[in-house]
């Protein structure tokens, strides 16, 4: 028995062959196809499943294809790693929002005890002047006649 050469191994495939294989190319690509429009997670494994052939076969028979798959894989990634870092500025920018808020908000209830605390000092000592505690250091005042 001759050995083949190369060249002979390959030669393009004849008869019904070439139509097997180019019907299960179709298969692949039909399959490719509706993996990536339905949302699905683009793999090797998906792919060939999808089309009804094994994943070896994918990988030994099909290298130019399934290199054609391994590009979509990484721009199905790089596409999620680009819409997770947008995703990720807009919540920081959230973030910086809320924590500008919440800074605001402490300072105006900062202000409010202060306040407060001068106003129930004021309130105590007008409650000790009225239970006859305290003398008002200054007399009231009396009405202006007119």
């Amino acid at each position: 028995m001759a050995r083949q050469t190369n060249i002979e191994r390959t030669a393009p495939l004849a008869g019904p062959r070439e139509k097997n294989r180019q019907r299960t190319l179709a298969a692949l690509q039909q399959a490719l196809a509706s993996i990536q429009e339905s949302g699905e997670k683009v793999t090797l494994k998906a792919v060939a499943e999808r089309a009804g052939v094994s994943p070896s076969l994918l990988n030994h028979r099909y290298q130019d294809f399934a290199e054609q798959v391994r590009g979509a894989i990484g721009r199905t990634i790089r596409q999620q790693r680009s819409d997770i870092a947008t995703q990720l500025a807009a919540e920081k920018e959230r973030n910086r929002q809320l924590r500008a808020a919440v800074e605001e908000h402490l300072m105006e209830i900062r202000a409010l005890a202060s306040k407060n605390e001068a106003l129930r000092k004021e309130l105590a000592v007008q409650h000790a002047i009225a239970d006859g505690k305290v003398k008002p250091i200054r007399p009231p005042l009396k009405p202006k006649k007119s």
